[in-house]
């Protein structure tokens, strides 16, 4: 299992758990040239996806992209 996957099942399962309050998430997301070779797939942006989506109504989730320019 690759690193960034144990990360997304890390991030579902605390969230899963989390209380009934709402849940403040953030997502920081790796744009830069060596992701070519690393997730040439994009299953990054897959799991970032799933995590949105098990998101509910009163959590809020904030996205940020970096790249090396």
């Amino acid at each position: 299992m690759t690193a960034w996957i144990a990360r997304a099942v890390s991030l579902l399962l605390l969230l899963a758990g989390a209380e009934a309050g709402a849940v403040d998430v953030v997502l920081l997301l790796d744009r830069s040239g060596s992701m070519k070779k690393s997730d040439p797939n994009r299953h990054s942006l897959a799991a970032a996806n799933l995590v949105a989506a098990l998101l509910d109504g009163n959590d809020r989730l904030a996205v940020a992209t970096f790249a090396e320019r």
